[in-house]
């Protein structure tokens, strides 16, 4: 009988020793592309009695796969604390835990947390300010979405430093699009570029994935997995999406233990990218029409080969980040034009989302643009193509590398 292509499922694992199978995996909901598996086929290259060929000897099974996401939100209800996350090769981690520490070892790390739920929440001026009674459970660096008195309900910023000394005070990266309101503050799940491989430095070494097929004789199980490339891109008015590419030590065809029954999913649908704020600066900050946006971080990260491992993988190894943004704007000489020319760092963020545990943010603190901004025409309008890099950024207060201070490129699921 044909096989299926679209029936299947993956399934993920946290790997404490790199290229052994994970103990505990959670189902991924996602699009699953094997196709870059590869499995090496050798030559038995010797002096022939006659003008035919000889079987093949099988080496390395590597390869990549890739896998694609939604943005969606972690939480279904307003969260009521601060989110915490769990490790993710322990037995309690869920999809979502395991999917932020994938895309932790992209980025290089990942912090968690910050929630007041009954201080007085204010605004002052320049530079922009947050007031609250307390703001201890948050970090510099960190995202932070508040209410607002009018639409959209809740905005997204981004925290610089923070004064501990009551009223408690955080210095924003942009002035807000409207004042902060209410008694609440949220946190979030906050990933970063950092150099190297710090996440890894903990207890999760590389990821098992499992892949079901539609026939039960068909179960690939990849072993020593780490992404090798990340990228998001959002449409307005659709959902955003984000593509994972997987780098792969070693694979097999299991033989038996296809056909997944149907599983559950346990957290929000994706969200059109619908009431977005796309800010380009700080005290001056320009929101201009922006129709699309894809997101590369610019991940470099080679095999690292040799013999001690089954197919001569034995680690994978982060050598740069280079994040990278392109986008159209409504061409404006004096802003995208001006900033090239100087080439002026400024900070360039997009947030969008209808609620707390819904929300979904980005910052590149300190962006150039690279390229000169091309004219092209768009329905009929002037516009310029954009390209942001993420550049050296020293602007938030403190020196913990574990949080996400002073970084080029950082997100956020608040």
């Amino acid at each position: 009988m044909p096989q299926l292509f679209q029936i299947g499922s993956l399934e993920i694992g946290a790997e404490t020793t790199f290229g052994t199978i994970a103990s505990n995996f959670d189902y991924l909901r996602c699009q699953v592309d094997l196709s870059g598996l590869t499995r090496d086929v050798i030559v038995d290259e010797h002096q022939r009695q006659g003008d035919y060929e000889v079987e093949r000897l099988l080496g390395a099974a590597g390869g990549t796969v890739v896998t694609r996401h939604y943005i969606h939100g972690f939480n279904g209800s307003i969260p009521s604390a601060a989110p915490s996350l769990t490790t993710g090769e322990d037995a309690g981690a869920t999809a979502f835990d395991l999917l932020m520490a994938a895309l932790a070892s992209a980025f290089g790390n990942v912090y968690a947390g910050g929630f007041i739920g009954s201080e007085t929440v204010g605004y002052s001026g320049s530079p922009p300010t947050l007031t609250a009674g307390d703001l201890t459970s948050f970090q510099a660096g960190q995202a932070i979405a508040w209410a607002t008195a009018t639409a959209p309900a809740y905005e997204v910023g981004w925290l610089k430093a923070l004064t501990v000394a009551p009223p408690d005070t955080g210095t924003l990266l942009q002035v807000p699009r409207v004042n902060p309101q209410g008694a609440t503050l949220w946190g979030g799940y906050n990933l970063f570029v950092r150099d190297g491989e710090p996440y890894h430095d903990g207890a999760v070494k590389a990821f098992t994935l499992r892949f079901k097929g539609s026939a039960a004789a068909e179960l690939v199980r990849m072993y020593g997995c780490r992404p090798v490339g990340l990228k998001f891109m959002l449409e307005g008015a659709k959902p955003g999406t984000f593509e994972i590419t997987w780098g792969v030590a070693h694979w097999e065809d299991v033989g038996s233990g296809g056909a997944p029954s149907v599983q559950s999913w346990a957290f929000p649908k994706e969200l059109a990218a619908q009431s977005w704020r796309f800010a380009i600066g700080s005290s001056t900050v320009s929101t201009p029409a922006v129709r699309s946006v894809e997101l590369d971080i610019g991940l470099t990260r080679p095999a690292l080969g040799g013999g001690n491992s089954l197919s001569g993988v034995e680690n994978w190894h982060a050598v740069s980040r280079r994040p990278r943004l392109t986008c159209q704007i409504l061409r404006t000489y004096a802003l995208e034009v001006t900033d090239f020319l100087a080439q002026t760092a400024k900070p360039v963020t997009l947030s969008y989302g209808t609620q707390p545990g819904k929300l979904w943010a980005m910052a590149m603190p300190a962006a150039r643009l690279v390229e000169y901004p091309k004219r092209s025409d768009r329905d009929g309008l002037d516009v310029s193509d954009l390209v942001f890099e993420g550049h050296y950024y020293a602007g938030d207060t403190g020196s913990d590398t574990t949080k996400p201070i002073n970084t080029p490129l950082k997100m956020a699921w608040l």
